[in-house]
């Protein structure tokens, strides 16, 4: 009887040896940390639905301490930082939960919106596309994830992610998703698609401004003839307005149309007769038509605006020389000469004025200056002036555009 009695207590005794040293093991010491953690994570979102929110913050980070591989508590720490607008502080607590495997969707989303937010494009789309993997078709994350991509220039993405989307759609697609396809395929140099995407989007918005941006896109491209299209729609939806009146002249320089150029010109200074790039761009235009004296008038009101602007000061002296005022021509164009020495135009004028005024050292001197900018000039005559005049008196008027 003793002995049974002695095997039993010291069964007893191991037994209980055992059960301490699992309770005492690193799996149930874990385990009991993910419980107190969950509690706490529970605890946490009872403060929050009450309106608690420091509480509920307490209490989560309470959870991180005790199981800082808890990835659904940094994940909501990082939901809640996000709402309270601590930008840094939700990037990094929702990265720390994908990279312990909390895969919960919303996760990579809303670190996918912060990372957008904060214009980190490409680890934005790289949440976003994990995301979309999980979460097909969801408008806000294909929204996203395109403009990352817009921003990436991934054109080739763009076309994967939304042709099909745009295909299912067809008339109902949003304007936002017939711009970034449309501006994808402008990019890959598709025109054929391109062109009635894009052209939609301006017919549908009625938008100057999305004229002209589109307008600037297809210029890049070298679609000059869609891009004054839209110029002057823009215009025409905004008539009073001379900005866009300015850009339609501005663009007609830039293709060497300076009768189309000069009439955009004209037309803001009637609105705003004292408007600065107005006045220079028509007193420019109208240098290299000859009619000096009427570029004379425009370019006096530019110069009064901005006299330190070399541009203004180059040609009030290209128009002074042309009109024989020597004396004034010289003063500007030494003064442009200091500011701009590389400028051939400046120097071929300046020859040409010293000649005239019989400084001959000083006009070969800057034949000496255009020869070493290895600019055409044939010895022993003076220079030229550059500025061109038209065949037809009226400038490069648009022939096949």
């Amino acid at each position: 009887m003793y002995r049974i009695m002695s095997r039993c207590f010291f069964s007893f005794v191991l037994l209980c040896f055992a059960v301490s040293l699992a309770a005492g093991s690193p799996l149930a010491t874990q385990r009991s940390g993910r419980t107190r953690a969950q509690q706490l994570l529970q605890r946490a979102r009872e403060f929050k639905r009450k309106g608690k929110t420091s509480d509920a913050m307490r209490e989560v980070s309470r959870a991180l301490r005790v199981d800082p591989g808890f990835g659904a508590a940094w994940a909501q720490r990082g939901f809640w930082e996000a709402e309270q607008g601590d930008t840094a502080s939700a990037e990094s607590d929702l990265a720390r939960a994908t990279k312990l495997n909390y895969t919960v969707p919303a996760v990579r989303f809303d670190l996918g919106l912060l990372l957008f937010k904060d214009k980190q494009f490409q680890a934005a789309a790289e949440q976003l596309e994990q995301f979309n993997a999980t979460s097909p078709g969801n408008p806000k994350a294909v929204y996203l994830l395109a403009q990352c991509y817009l921003s990436l220039n991934q054109s080739p993405k763009i076309i994967s992610l939304l042709a099909p989307l745009q295909n299912r759609v067809a008339d109902n697609a949003p304007s936002w998703m017939q711009y970034a396809l449309g501006l994808a395929y402008l990019r890959t140099h598709d025109f054929s698609k391109a062109l009635p995407l894009l052209n939609e989007v301006a017919a549908e918005r009625k938008n100057p401004d999305v004229d002209l941006q589109l307008a600037h896109l297809y210029s890049n491209a070298e679609q000059f003839a869609a891009a004054r299209s839209l110029l002057r729609q823009a215009v025409a939806l905004k008539p009073t307005d001379p900005k866009y009146m300015l850009q339609l002249g501005n663009f007609e320089v830039f293709r060497g149309h300076n009768s189309a150029a000069l009439a955009q010109y004209q037309a803001v200074l009637r609105q705003e007769p004292d408007n600065f790039q107005a006045n220079l761009g028509a007193g420019t235009i109208l240098i290299s038509f000859q009619r000096n004296e009427q570029a004379l008038v425009c370019l006096r009101k530019a110069y009064a605006q901005q006299p330190s602007n070399t541009e203004v000061e180059k040609q009030m002296g290209l128009a002074l020389f042309a009109s024989k005022h020597l004396a004034a021509a010289r003063k500007l164009l030494e003064a442009c000469e200091r500011a701009r020495p590389d400028d051939v135009q400046v120097h071929l004028t300046l020859g040409r004025l010293y000649y005239a005024l019989g400084l001959r050292e000083l006009g070969n001197q800057q034949a000496r200056l255009v020869r070493q900018l290895n600019i055409e000039h044939p010895p022993g005559s003076p220079p030229v002036p550059v500025p061109n005049k038209p065949s037809s008196g009226q400038g490069n008027v648009a022939q096949t555009e």
